[in-house]
């Protein structure tokens, strides 16, 4: 467990430091390319000993594939935990400074009161010190979550978890293991907890079961305001039946592309705010596997940006915009071994279906894929008969 004198000690200019050493060590990889390439054995080279050497050669190519995914994977990684532990040192130094004018003290991780007496300011200085409790709390909880963080693509490298993604150059097994830890912070930070509420069956489209957060957010448009998201839902899902025929609703690239433009239409008609918040929602039905509620929220976010980026388009030209960020490699899919894959590694109808557990979190049950069945036409929150609360 990560504690306040740790963190007060990181140095990111260590890690960023080791990042460089790895760097290098990446680049020096990747050169050897050519170096193989020249090694290939001559074609009219035949018999026993050629063999041995061809074999030879692409053990030591694949080795070295393997080797430059996972020291881009650490590169990724560390990348990351330096910036983090540069903003985790402002934060640590703020607190300390705030802590310093108010006469109090930072001892393990606890506020500890140094004033004298009984000053007059005590009602001030009770806000202050819950103000440093809850900052000191935020700084330890992301403090654990960076140490966490490469604590597990270190597990992963020894585990021999990190692939070259079936790269036939050392350039693409690099990009392949930078991308696997992108995609694991992917699938780690976009996960919201099952809705505290539950469901209801939602009025007046009878037989919508949709959570009780989401069915607040559609009271407060209105019955004018869930007819327009009638009629976007009805949209989202005509398009994407156009644009990507032929796939799987679930998991799929009609499935990414439904989600981002659903959100890009809800973000023009009733802003990004309400949209995030509702897309949320949506998402906390219990048991949700943890991967496909990972790639819904993050294209509902790609889908969001996209509106933001561009107001004035018209549904066609948001359409437009993202199937291009879907080919583009900007959206996230589920690959045939059912894990996350950026959208353009994964080929149109080579999807497979989300496989991981919907992880444990307060409301929901643990380990079940029970009440979540995806978000296609299928799907309990997606019913196409439904009503605005599909999408």
């Amino acid at each position: 467990m990560v504690s306040w004198n740790d963190v007060s000690r990181w140095d990111a200019g260590a890690v960023a430091g080791a990042g460089d050493g790895l760097v290098r060590a990446r680049t020096a990889i990747v050169g050897l390319q050519d170096e193989i390439e020249d090694a290939a054995t001559p074609e009219k080279w035949t018999g026993p000993s050629a063999d041995a050497a061809r074999d030879e050669l692409r053990d030591r190519r694949q080795d070295l594939e393997e080797l430059v995914a996972e020291v881009a994977a650490v590169v990724t990684a560390v990348d990351s935990v330096e910036s983090a532990v540069r903003q985790l040192r402002r934060d640590v130094d703020e607190t300390e400074a705030l802590a310093a004018k108010y006469r109090f003290g930072i001892e393990d991780g606890k506020v500890v009161d140094r004033a004298a007496g009984d000053p007059a300011d005590r009602l001030l200085r009770t806000m202050v010190r819950d103000e440093l409790d809850e900052r000191i709390a935020a700084v330890l909880r992301t403090a654990g979550e960076v140490d966490d963080e490469l604590a597990g693509i270190m597990a992963d490298v020894l585990a021999g978890r990190i692939t070259d993604g079936g790269a036939t150059t050392l350039a693409d097994a690099a990009e392949a293991g930078g991308e696997r830890v992108e995609l694991g912070r992917i699938l780690a930070e976009y996960q919201v907890s099952p809705d505290p509420d539950g469901t209801v069956t939602y009025p007046p489209i009878i037989g919508v079961t949709v959570t009780k957060s989401e069915a607040e957010l559609l009271d407060d448009i209105g019955l004018a305001g869930m007819k327009d998201m009638y009629d976007i839902r009805d949209n989202a899902f005509g398009t994407a039946e156009e644009r990507f025929p032929g796939q799987d609703s679930n998991d799929s690239h009609q499935d990414a592309f439904r989600h981002a433009y659903w959100n890009a239409l809800m973000t023009q008609r009733f802003g990004a705010d309400w949209t995030e918040r509702y897309g949320t929602a949506h998402e906390r039905l219990p048991g949700n596997p943890a991967d496909r509620e990972a790639m819904d929220l993050y294209n509902n976010e790609v889908g969001r940006k996209i509106a933001t980026e561009h107001p004035d388009a018209s549904p066609d030209e948001l359409a437009d915009l993202v199937a291009q960020a879907v080919r583009d490699g900007k959206m996230v899919v589920i690959d045939g071994n059912g894990e996350l894959a950026y959208s353009d590694d994964v080929a149109g109808g080579e999807t497979g279906r989300a496989d991981d557990p919907a992880p444990e979190r307060p409301g929901g049950e643990p380990d079940s894929d029970a009440g979540s069945t995806g978000s296609g036409n299928e799907s309990g929150d997606y019913d196409s008969g439904s009503g605005p609360a599909g999408s």
